[in-house]
């Protein structure tokens, strides 16, 4: 009768049909918006229903669902709009949560931090204060925070979520290594690696006993414990644990997963910092390949790895290579973050330097 009366469109066929609406009709109904009325109501728990059962598994790493999760963020971010502020029910909470791990991922952290900071609102209101959804969340936005360059911030956060968790589900939780990884990146961003190392040694020895010693997990945790130890000076401690985590990582993922790519990443620097940039560079080359398509050209995570580039072209005395790559990472992290990220400030003093000995 919808489509009969052109409100919606009907195109493809069975179990492959999608419907649109017209932006103009979209506005009619909304703005008639009631939130007391029962039938109303019971439409949007049916919504939410659907869209909690429609969500791809594992938004950060099921590279093959991120098309889906597309598709369906405006839709979250419509359904959201139909809820009134304070009167969410928690299942929106846990949608809006996956939606901010899945853009985070994207490298969209300044919305990622808009979603978690609903999602944590719900959850803590419907569960309390000390309940692990509002652990995942204080994790979720402590991660946010650390991308935006405020790592100061996400301490407390972390701290508190691992307090939850471990109240929660005792110390040797997978869910506790998560936290604790967690706290240990954001200690390492403040330049305090050194206490960043048994957090994340204590990480990667649940995670091994949880899931093995093959889990892609415990490739995340050898990551961790890896740069932390090349941060503090040890380099050379950490090329093994690299290669094993890039090993499991390929393994678990095939050749040309983004987490493969920082694991190339994360190799390819302790390699430079021992002195073998020769070494670093295929790595990092190959791991730029995988991230550009996998994201795109304009992901912060891009820049990253054409700033770690240029590091390994400027190391082998080739500085001429290393500048339009540091251009090129400048001009996607200021789109990103904004003209006032340290990692824009950072970029261009090494610009500046490297132009004045030109």
């Amino acid at each position: 009768m919808l489509a009969s009366y052109s409100m919606i469109t009907r195109s493809g066929v069975d179990e492959a049909e999608t419907i649109s609406m017209h932006r103009l009709f979209q506005s009619v109904i909304r703005h008639g918006l009631d939130y007391d009325d029962p039938r109303q109501n019971a439409a949007r728990r049916t919504a939410l229903t659907w869209m909690g059962q429609g969500l791809p598994s594992d938004p950060a790493s099921n590279v093959s669902g991120w098309s889906i999760w597309r598709d369906l963020m405006p839709h979250i971010d419509a359904l959201a709009s139909c809820h009134r502020h304070g009167a969410e029910p928690p299942e929106l909470g846990s949608v809006l949560n996956h939606a901010a791990l899945f853009v985070m991922v994207q490298g969209q952290h300044q919305r990622a931090y808009n979603l978690t900071k609903r999602a944590m609102a719900i959850l803590e209101a419907a569960y309390g204060p000390d309940h692990p959804h509002v652990a995942a969340c204080l994790g979720n936005l402590a991660v946010s925070f650390r991308a935006l360059g405020r790592p100061g911030e996400a301490v407390p956060l972390e701290q508190r979520g691992l307090i939850i968790t471990e109240a929660a589900y005792g110390p040797d939780h997978p869910d506790v290594a998560i936290r604790l990884g967690n706290l240990g990146g954001s200690l390492h961003a403040l330049g305090r690696p050194g206490e960043a190392v048994p957090l994340e040694q204590r990480a990667l020895i649940i995670t091994e006993a949880a899931y093995g010693p093959d889990h892609p997990d415990v490739a995340i945790r050898l990551g961790n414990l890896g740069g932390s130890l090349h941060a503090s000076g040890r380099p050379g401690e950490a090329v093994p644990l690299l290669e094993r985590a890039l090993i499991i990582a390929e393994a678990a993922y095939g050749p040309d997963h983004p987490d493969v790519a920082i694991r190339l990443g994360n190799l390819a620097a302790s390699f430079r910092a021992l002195g073998r940039p020769g070494e670093a560079v295929p790595l990092e080359q190959r791991g730029l390949i995988i991230t550009m398509a996998a994201y795109g050209p304009d992901h912060p995570d891009v820049a990253t790895l054409l700033g770690n580039l240029a590091a390994s072209f400027r190391a082998l005395g080739r500085p001429g290579e290393a500048v339009p790559l540091l251009e090129r990472a400048l001009i996607i992290t200021e789109a990103a973050y904004g003209p006032d990220h340290p990692d824009v400030a950072t970029l261009q003093s090494v610009l500046s330097h490297l132009r004045d000995t030109e």
